[in-house]
């Protein structure tokens, strides 16, 4: 599913990536750890195609992140460690305008965001401007947008760390089962 060959990433001389070669099969969950600075977040943006990679190869499903990153981002969900979400929208307005984007039928929409609504206990936020929720429902709002079509890979970042303490536990247990849902 996920596979590095020599991924190497240079910003000017400051070598983030070095040749890293990593295989991740479907169903495993992998992690990357390792110091601030280490090319963590940097090899996350080359597999979600943020980035390309200075030298080697990176693929996700058999496609080619560098030449395809579009296919790459349809089939992955990317929750940033920094919330980057649009304020003056509601979360409703939010998940439809993502959903249009990624080419998800309107009865999958509805599906994903119910559960999700109910996941979270999220209901009364629906429509409430984003700018206006918490840190812990804005984090909720970033999650349930990063799994409305149902991705094959999911860059989860930090996203849960502060999320609130009845959700940790809803949602740490088994990311896995939340992604698959729906």
């Amino acid at each position: 599913m996920i596979q590095t060959n020599d991924l190497t990433k240079r910003f000017g001389n400051v070598l983030a990536v070095d040749n890293l070669n990593i295989e991740v099969k479907d169903g495993e969950i992998y992690g990357l750890l390792g110091p601030n600075g280490s090319g963590k977040s940097t090899t996350m943006k080359i597999l979600t195609g943020i980035l390309s990679p200075s030298r080697g190869k990176a693929y996700v499903d058999g496609i080619n992140v560098e030449w395809e990153p579009n296919e790459v981002k349809k089939i992955v969900g990317y929750i940033p460690e920094n919330q980057i979400l649009y304020e003056s929208l509601t979360p409703n307005e939010l998940f439809n305008f993502l959903g249009g984007l990624r080419g998800v039928p309107a009865h999958k929409m509805d599906k994903r965001v119910n559960y999700f609504l109910k996941a979270f206990e999220f209901n009364r936020y629906l429509h409430q401007y984003i700018g206006t929720l918490s840190f812990g429902n804005k984090q909720k709002v970033a999650i349930t947008a990063a799994l409305l079509h149902d991705p094959s890979v999911l860059d989860n970042g930090r996203s849960h760390e502060r999320v609130g303490s009845q959700d940790r536990t809803d949602t740490e247990g088994d990311p896995v089962q939340i992604q698959g849902e729906g």
